[in-house]
């Protein structure tokens, strides 16, 4: 099973605080959400969000598996050429 990082989970307990208390103070039901989603997304959109299980896999799935990973790398990618 995949274990969650410490940080991760503080944050979204943080999210669901936050919006409870936005929900008890305004009590008014789209600032709890937008509270809410705006706090999960908050990470990702300061560019420190978790990659979850696509982030060390993403460069080679978009690259062609090993020629766009072998490429970048600065190494030479070999062609098979038929004639």
């Amino acid at each position: 099973m995949h274990q969650r990082s410490p940080l991760r989970t503080a944050w979204a307990l943080a999210t669901i605080g936050g919006a409870t208390a936005v929900g008890i103070t305004t009590q008014r039901p789209g600032f709890v959400v937008i509270t809410f989603i705006g706090g999960l997304l908050l990470p990702r959109v300061l560019g420190f969000g978790w990659a979850g299980h696509h982030g060390h896999h993403a460069h080679a799935r978009w690259h062609g598996c090993h020629g766009g990973h072998a490429q970048a790398q600065g190494g030479a990618v070999e062609e098979k050429v038929t004639a």
